[in-house]
């Protein structure tokens, strides 16, 4: 689980700006914490980001983004570090990017921080979190030759010949990139939990974002497709059914242009997911040395009471996006599942109250042994509601005079539990509503019609 995620000079970030998932001595809703995390600690399985069009939000998402893409991918030699610092203060701009990070992982608390530039790491450490305090696990910082390491005793005594393995690994990371990401690569057994936190527990979406084998996942899972065909049915979108199509490359009606993209790229181990101008979508993976095509179908009951067949892309832009969630809140629902789902947009093509039945049906299901949690960022101010939320699993986001993105939480305002929120939030009362003034649209001086005299 997300406890605490620290941004700065990171596009609209300058300042050191806090999100945290941690618990507050909120009374409301007391009971709508994990308690699972070692010495008290206490976490919120939901939070919510309201903020205006440019105030920062999808910025806070990237930061996210651009940290699990350098832990999981890396940069290939020579690449640059997508980083990009607060342009609006000049002091900044050739100023190191900085984000620290705490997360549960297995029962146990770490804490990774990073210090970087575009051209190279400048500074990486772990830390594991106890209440008698912090464990170094390797800490890293640049210099003149090659990156100097050190490593804590935790770490190098569960290496072979008391840690020269990591030294070696140490070694041989490049200065754009990171050891986190080396050791990954070279399967240093005593950090898979934090590997595993950062390719499998976190799963970030965005709002262009879509589940590549959701065909293939759905034809292999059977209670994943009753889950989808159920999901579609109760949103009244007038579907009956989703339902998968697998066939072979041959058997396929897969264009000849797409056809060849997936003679050339796929792969033993890498699949490949194609698109059409119109929204068609098919994934393809070799299975058993073939070429499979897989996509997804829904059905509507006709008058006659005959199933009507429609492809993926006749759907509403709503419908499709509530299918391309539909993998991620699977996850979130299955039993002994550790996944932290964070959506950007979370309202994108989605009716109000569909997003909010989304929320209500994730924390209905969830149990305070359950260790997931569901952030998203929104627009939608109808959601903004005490009845739904804690005040601390609320978080508003603007610009300040600087232009610089803040982040607080809903829990620093006095207000009680019965208070109405919506009105005072369109009001400005907590700030992260766009500005009031009118949009300079003058009526038009040509005559929309014959003149009468």
């Amino acid at each position: 689980m997300l406890i605490r995620f620290v941004i700065e000079n990171f596009l609209s970030f300058g300042a050191p700006a806090e999100f945290s998932v941690d618990a507050t001595r909120e009374l409301h809703l007391r009971e709508r914490t994990y308690a699972g995390g070692p010495d008290g600690l206490r976490l919120l399985p939901v939070a919510a980001l309201f903020g205006p069009n440019a105030a920062g939000k999808s910025n806070l998402f990237r930061a996210l983004q651009v940290l699990q893409r350098l832990v999981v991918e890396g940069i290939r030699p020579g690449g640059a570090i997508p980083v990009s610092p607060f342009r609006l203060d000049p002091s900044l701009r050739n100023s190191p990017t900085r984000f620290s990070i705490e997360f549960l992982a297995e029962g146990q608390v770490y804490a990774y921080e990073i210090e970087l530039t575009s051209e190279q790491v400048l500074r990486e450490s772990l830390h594991s979190l106890k209440a008698s305090g912090k464990t170094p696990l390797f800490e890293r910082r640049a210099a003149a030759a090659q990156p100097e390491f050190t490593f804590g005793k935790a770490l190098a005594e569960g290496q072979a010949q008391d840690g020269q393995f990591l030294r070696f690994v140490g070694m041989g990371t490049r200065s754009n990139d990171l050891f986190l990401h080396q050791a990954l690569d070279r399967s240093v057994a005593s950090l898979k939990p934090v590997f595993s936190w950062f390719t499998h527990t976190l799963m970030l979406l965005d709002p262009k974002t879509v589940y590549p084998a959701l065909g293939f996942h759905m034809a292999a899972r059977h209670d994943f497709q009753a889950f989808c065909s159920d999901s579609v049915q109760r949103i009244g979108a007038g579907i009956e059914a989703l339902e998968p199509e697998v066939l072979s490359l041959q058997e396929s009606q897969l264009p000849e242009r797409l056809r060849e993209l997936a003679l050339q790229g796929v792969t033993d181990t890498e699949g490949m997911l194609l698109g059409t101008p119109e929204g068609e979508r098919y994934s393809v993976s070799k299975v058993d040395g073939e070429l499979q095509v897989a996509r997804v179908v829904s059905f509507h009951p006709g008058t006659d009471g005959k199933r009507v067949r429609f492809e993926f892309a006749e759907e509403s832009d709503g419908t499709q996006r509530f299918i391309d969630l539909l993998p991620a809140l699977y996850e979130l629902g299955r039993p002994g599942n550790n996944r932290v789902v964070f959506v950007d947009e979370l309202d994108r093509s989605l009716h109000s109250g569909l997003t909010r039945t989304v929320i209500e049906s994730y924390l209905r299901s969830w149990q305070p042994t359950q260790a997931t949690q569901f952030l998203f960022t929104t627009h939608d101010a109808t959601l903004l509601d005490q009845d739904l939320f804690r005040r601390d699993e609320v978080w508003l986001l603007e610009k300040t005079q600087r232009g610089e993105t803040q982040i607080r939480s809903l829990s620093d305002y006095q207000l009680r539990s019965d208070k109405r929120l919506m009105k005072d939030y369109l009001q400005g009362r907590f700030g992260a509503v766009p500005p009031t003034s009118r949009l300079p649209i003058r009526r038009s001086l040509v005559q929309a019609g014959p003149r009468m005299d």
